[in-house]
């Protein structure tokens, strides 16, 4: 009963203030909600602040001071458009002015007389040599030929005291001190005048510390890959002397390196160069300097292989230890970037636990490659002294990776694994 009095008492609150207000007086809050006291006892309504103001004798309620919005009106119809209005005339355009007339053409002022010729200058002091600059940049890639050049026959001399034919030369680089021992020395000969040099064949004794520097600054890029060549002969055996004759290669650069090793062969084990100059021609004879002649001088047969840290001892042969390197250009040569050979190992077919756990490993390294599956592994090969006990130069092969299978068949009592680095450096 209660709360029906109080909606009662709301709504003539209300309708109170919709007819004009309500006679006491009122107060309101910034909420928009009005806030009342209602008297229990005499029903008499008051206007407060909050609730909070009501005593207990006293029930409070509140309303909203407005009302809930009603529904949305209909939309009126569109009036109609106006007419357009008219065009105004277009604007009078304005006169053009008048061209001035060209001004006369001035007088030519005279030419004045040519002053006396002086005297020549004396001729400046030659300079200093300049420093090799940096290799400029290759030129188109020559034709490839169609199938391997045979080497020439190697020059040789007459040595004046015995009568007969010598074939020792020496090879000194542009940037070192000493020269290297030459086995053979052949090609280099324009194919006309004015051509560029052929291919130049050398045979290294060994692998000295001098040749050394040039190959690894060969696979790494270096200019001083680029450097002249001086070859000499006949000399000694020790590689000194004053020579009969005298050849300057000039900007040459390595384009071919290759090793072979076989524990059937004997003596002192060679390095195989191929060589590109821009220019070959014959010098006078200058005395040699001091050869290199022992360091680096391996044997064909004595040399130890290691593949992924393990010593294999039982491989006989490797075979194609090097690189190529493209010759670049048509008129002036330069090298390209080195493609490392593929290398051929060999085991053999003893039955001693070596050759079969080479073969064991052989075997299973070339079925994990054909899966698909890159397998690459370190190497290295270590030229030795002929009792196996000092590496006189190492060969690093750097992730080695097969790319001819494990040939299932015996030839010549070898069973061989061709592998292939994607790096080969000398040290």
């Amino acid at each position: 009963m209660r709360k029906g009095m109080l909606a009662a008492v709301a709504g003539a609150a209300l309708a109170a203030v919709a007819v004009g207000g309500i006679a006491w007086g009122t107060t309101t809050t910034s909420s928009n909600v009005i806030n009342a006291c209602y008297q229990k006892n005499n029903g008499q309504l008051r206007i407060v602040d909050s609730a909070a103001a009501c005593s207990t004798a006293e029930l409070p309620i509140q309303w909203n001071q407005n009302g809930p919005q009603g529904p949305t009106g209909p939309r009126g119809a569109t009036g109609a458009r106006g007419p357009t209005g008219a065009r105004g005339p277009t604007g009078a355009q304005g006169i053009q002015g008048l061209r001035g007339a060209t001004g006369a053409q001035g007088i030519p002022g005279q030419n004045g007389t040519d002053g006396a010729k002086g005297d020549k200058g004396d001729r400046g002091a030659t300079g200093a040599t300049g420093s090799r600059g940096a290799i400029g940049p290759p030129g188109p890639t020559g034709a490839a030929g169609s199938t391997p050049v045979t080497p020439p026959s190697p020059y040789q001399f007459r040595d004046s005291t015995t009568n007969g034919l010598t074939g020792i030369f020496s090879l000194q680089m542009e940037h070192e001190s000493q020269t290297v021992r030459l086995n053979a020395f052949a090609g280099c000969n324009p194919a006309a005048f004015g051509a560029l040099p052929g291919p130049c064949y050398l045979t290294v004794r060994g692998l000295p510390d001098k040749l050394q520097n040039w190959i690894h600054d060969t696979v790494t890029g270096d200019p001083d890959a680029v450097q002249d060549l001086t070859i000499r002969g006949p000399l000694s055996t020790g590689g000194g002397g004053t020579p009969d004759v005298q050849f300057q290669l000039g900007d040459a650069f390595i384009t071919s390196m290759n090793i072979d090793l076989d524990a059937t062969a004997d003596g002192v084990g060679t390095t195989e160069l191929v060589v590109a100059a821009n220019t070959f021609h014959k010098v006078t004879p200058t005395s040699a300097p001091s050869c290199d002649c022992t360091s680096g001088a391996f044997f064909t047969n004595a040399f130890r292989v290691e593949i992924d840290g393990v010593a294999r001892q039982a491989v006989v042969s490797a075979e194609h230890l090097g690189f190529t390197v493209p010759t670049l250009g048509t008129t002036t040569y330069s090298p390209g970037a080195p493609v490392f050979n593929a290398i051929r190992l060999a085991a053999t077919t003893s039955t001693s636990p070596a050759s079969t756990s080479l073969r064991s490993y052989f075997d299973a390294w070339s079925t994990s490659e054909a899966t698909g599956i890159a397998d690459q592994r370190p190497g290295e090969i270590d030229l030795q002294n002929p009792s196996l006990t000092q590496t006189l130069a190492q060969i690093d092969l750097i992730d080695l990776e097969p790319v001819f299978p494990f040939e299932p068949m015996f030839v010549d009592g070898r069973q061989t694994l061709t592998v292939r680095p994607a790096f080969l450096d000398v040290g």
